[in-house]
């Protein structure tokens, strides 16, 4: 989907521009992306994750580290704008975007549970509040109009359909496990909700989604404000809602699909709905977006130009992610940056960036806020990668 609607938007900027007579468009491509905890260990998260014998040294190391709740997250926001230049005080806006989150939330003890067995925990009561995790999966097409309010403030609004891949919602904080005096069993107190799309189908629903703006330029502040993801989908899915007292023999989770990390969360829901027979009621379900606010913000002072960027998404355990990027130019053509990030679902990192002009009116860049992790400077994990591409008008001409 996502290679279907680049390839849409590049044909009808190729057509525009040949249409008007080099009058060029604007288009905007950005990608921030994040694999984050600030509590899990890199050292940790790296053996488990590409399948490396974990020792008991590094377990109990990862384990000592952990509050009472934690947090493991993932996201990769990625959107790509054809704006339509003009001179009367409406234009046209084409967006596509492609959204992958996911976000787990669990306790300390839970953990040591599930990595260290039942001997650790003899006699114990282990509390799974909280226990939850939420995934979603999306791609969507948008088209709307920006509205020129003044000279330096317009808003703006557009809406489009939205094709979802996966979604779940996981939630069973009010859960508990008892390990016996024999360390050969649990007792497992079940007690949530489970909702997940079904199905065999690639594409699991189909909805809507609307992005509403505002940006402007007010004493040497460029700015832009949005609120997204407004929208819902509809599709099948399994559900359940149940209380259980029971004895099962408990082995952990097994990593053996190393295609992504959303695939290997896939699979352990699978194992997950067979292990506890989690049929439920199968049916059309109705499914809201998650919301995302976001801010940019860019001041010149000289030659020192700073961006800042915040993304937040309304989800357990997601703080607003904020990353303050100041740049340097070493040329005309080059810019060296230093991205220092926060937020998201881990904490302070830092690290290079680059800006660099590709061709005429096409500026490219990458920012790796991840330094700090790479260096081992910070043992949590985190990992963050953003980049863009930006094809920019110079003599503001009209297409409309």
């Amino acid at each position: 989907m996502t290679r279907i609607a680049l390839f849409f938007l590049v044909f009808i900027a190729a057509v525009v521009v040949s249409a008007q007579n080099r009058k060029f468009p604007e288009i905007r491509v950005r990608s921030v992306n994040a694999l984050e905890s600030k509590t899990l260990t890199d050292d940790f998260f790296g053996k488990y994750y590409f399948g490396k014998y974990i020792d008991s040294t590094t377990k109990w190391d990862a384990i000592s580290r952990l509050d009472d709740k934690n947090h493991l997250g993932f996201f990769s926001n990625n959107e790509i704008k054809l704006e339509f230049p003009s001179e009367k005080k409406t234009s046209f806006v084409i967006a596509a975007t492609h959204q992958s989150i996911l976000g787990v939330e669990f306790t300390k003890d839970l953990f040591q549970l599930v990595f260290t067995g039942n001997n650790s925990l003899v006699g114990q009561h282990v509390y799974t509040n909280p226990c939850t995790l939420n995934q979603y999966n999306f791609s969507g097409i948008m088209a709307g109009v920006s509205y020129k309010i003044t000279d330096n403030f317009s808003a703006y609004a557009y809406a489009g359909p939205v094709l979802t891949y996966n979604s779940t919602q996981l939630d069973f904080s009010g859960s508990s496990f008892f390990t016996s005096q024999a360390a050969d069993s649990l007792a497992l107190y079940l007690n949530g909700s489970y909702k997940r799309s079904g199905g065999p189908a690639y594409i699991k629903g189909i909805g809507f989604s609307i992005e509403a703006g505002a940006e402007g330029d007010f004493g040497g502040y460029k700015w832009r404000i949005s609120a997204s993801n407004l929208g819902r989908t509809w599709m099948n899915h399994r559900s359940i809602s149940s209380q259980r007292d029971t004895l099962m023999y408990f082995t952990g989770i097994e990593v053996s699909d190393l295609s992504g990390f959303s695939a290997v969360i896939n699979q352990e829901l699978d194992k997950f709905e067979e292990g506890f027979s989690l049929k439920g009621d199968t049916g059309n379900s109705v499914v809201s977006l998650p919301l995302l606010l976001t801010a940019e913000c860019r001041k010149a002072s000289g030659k020192l130009r700073t961006d800042l960027l915040v993304l937040y998404y309304n989800l357990p355990g997601f703080f607003p992610y904020i990353q303050l990027t100041p740049s340097w130019p070493l040329t005309t053509a080059l810019r060296v940056s230093f991205p220092i990030k926060y937020g998201g679902y881990g904490s302070i990192n830092a690290g290079p960036g680059i800006e660099f002009v590709v061709a005429d009116r096409i500026t490219a860049g990458l920012e790796i806020p991840s330094l700090l992790s790479v260096l081992n400077i910070t043992d949590n994990l985190s990992y963050n990668i953003t980049g863009k591409l930006i094809f920019k008008i110079t003599d503001h001409a009209s297409l409309l």
